[in-house]
Order: structure tokens, then C-alpha cells, then sequence
């Protein structure tokens, strides 16, 4: 099939793929920008230590830094009224909620990441199958090509060159 080409649109074609990868490589810049942050991990503070106390006040919203904490629902989106109202602010920086309950402070809201596993897995069976259907395709054109080759041959056989 490639053999079928001029060098001018195998050129033409290489440069429509580099543009193609070029503004996949955009899209995914902008549609990620958005995306989930990586969250600060738990602080080790000891207990005479009361500097990072002091910079975030009395707020019990950051009580999972410094405190230890269970977890009592787990990570899921925040509602559409939630986002609108601006009721937790925690549902602005990632659109994504968790309820822990901390040792001393009590339950709060924080924000959280979701789960990109399910998404991994799509991406692997998608390009699982591209990869198969690849594959097939070329096979076939190995097959053609050979079959080809051998009526070529078998032509010239006949003519007696």
C-alpha cells in the first residue's frame, strides 16, 4: 500500500500526522490544566510544634494535615448545587469531596482525587484492540503482497523469461 505512494504524499501525510499529534498534545494541556492537583500529603507535626497550627488559625478544615483521621465516605463529586452555592469550598479546587472524621476536630469535608483506574483500563483495552487490529492488518497486506508475488512469478514462468 505504501509502495503506492509518491514521496510528495507520504511528506504530506508525515506532516498531517506531526500536526494531528502536535494538537493532541494541546487538547490534553488544556483538558488536564483543570484536572486534579496533586493533593499536600499528610504533615508530620509534633505535638509541642504549634507553627503550623498557628498559620491556618482555629480552621477545622485542614484537621487531616496534622491530625489522624478515618475516613467515613469515601471520595465522589460534588453536586451541581454544591458548586454553584460555593457551600464547601473544598468542591472548587477539585469539583471532588471526601467526609473524614478527624481524632479531635470532628468530620470535615476534603478535597480528593477520584479513582483514575477505570480510566487506565479503558485506555489499555482501547489500545489493546488498536494494537490487534494492527496486527491483522498487517498480515493481510504480508498475505496480499506474497500472493502477488507469486502470480508475478509464476507469469513470468509462463512467458519463459
Amino acid at each position: 500500500m505504501i509502495e503506492l505512494l509518491s514521496s510528495r504524499k507520504m511528506i504530506v501525510g508525515v506532516i498531517i500526522l506531526i500536526i494531528m499529534c502536535i494538537l493532541i498534545v494541546i487538547l490534553e494541556g488544556i483538558l488536564t490544566e483543570s484536572e486534579l492537583k496533586p493533593l499536600p500529603q499528610r504533615l508530620p507535626v509534633s505535638k509541642g510544634d504549634s507553627s503550623f497550627a498557628s498559620l491556618i488559625g482555629n480552621s477545622t478544615e485542614y484537621c487531616w494535615l496534622f491530625e489522624d483521621y478515618s475516613v467515613v465516605e469515601d471520595c465522589g463529586p460534588c453536586t451541581d448545587f454544591e458548586k454553584a452555592a460555593k457551600h464547601l469550598p473544598i468542591c472548587e479546587q477539585t469539583g471532588f469531596k471526601k467526609l473524614v472524621n478527624c481524632s479531635k476536630t470532628g468530620k470535615v469535608y476534603i478535597s480528593c482525587a477520584p479513582s483514575t483506574a477505570k480510566k487506565f483500563w479503558i485506555f489499555l483495552l482501547i489500545m489493546l484492540s488498536m494494537s490487534l487490529l494492527g496486527a491483522l492488518s498487517v498480515k493481510s497486506r504480508i498475505k496480499y503482497l506474497e500472493r502477488r508475488m507469486t502470480e508475478r512469478m509464476q507469469n513470468k514462468i509462463d512467458c519463459g523469461v
